[in-house]
């Protein structure tokens, strides 16, 4: 299989780089661009066409940060707005369903008050799941969402969520990835709190 990347470029000068299976770069301050693999929309512009060369994600600006997942991507805007798009056959979109894709961004927001997506400062992506961490003045909690077979998610359960779930114990995180089936943070302590295959909820 090729390797592909989703990129964000401000002002020339590359600000994210996620190796996955969508592939995206962006030649505009704040505006993301993708190309590559797009039969289930992770390219993000309203279609469903293979692109052998950029398209600019649709209605996307002032995005400071990027990641992506096997199938699908996100963004992360500077108001601290989270956009995602591609694959959601697992919730890993974040609007509360486990519709098929999305070929074009959209906002998540939370299931509800009690668990709403706050300004973010960080994202990341897993294979089929997606994370982010709220601003201190969202209490800088960590929030997850999609699969959850094997506890990616850090929640306590595996249950897959097609919506934001608290990732128990973890606040302050400076990074966040995700490989297939796992998640890892590193906490501002410097400390590294990685979501095992095998365990529910994270290493403490």
């Amino acid at each position: 299989m090729v390797a592909r990347a989703l990129c964000l470029l401000l002002s020339s000068m590359v600000l994210a780089v996620a190796a996955a299976a969508p592939v995206s770069a962006d030649r505009l301050p704040g505006v993301p661009m993708a190309w590559g693999n797009n039969y289930i929309g992770q390219v993000g512009d309203g279609t469903l066409i293979d692109r052998a060369t950029p398209r600019v994600v649709l209605d996307m600006t002032e995005v400071t940060a990027v990641a992506a997942g096997s199938q699908h991507s996100v963004a992360l805007k500077s108001d601290g707005t989270v956009w995602t798009w591609g694959d959601n056959q697992h919730g890993q979109l974040g609007d509360g369903t486990f519709f098929h894709y999305r070929n074009y961004p959209a906002q998540v927001v939370g299931q509800d008050a009690e668990c709403a997506l706050g300004p973010s400062q960080v994202i990341g992506a897993g294979g089929s799941h997606t994370l982010t961490g709220l601003t201190d003045s969202a209490a800088g909690r960590l929030l997850a969402w999609g699969r959850n077979d094997w506890g990616q998610l850090g929640d306590g359960t595996t249950t897959s969520a097609p919506y934001p779930v608290y990732v128990s114990g973890l606040t302050d995180a400076l990074a966040l990835t995700g490989g297939d089936n796992h998640s890892l943070a590193v906490a501002t302590a410097g400390q590294t709190k990685p979501v095992q295959r095998t365990a529910d909820t994270p290493i403490r």
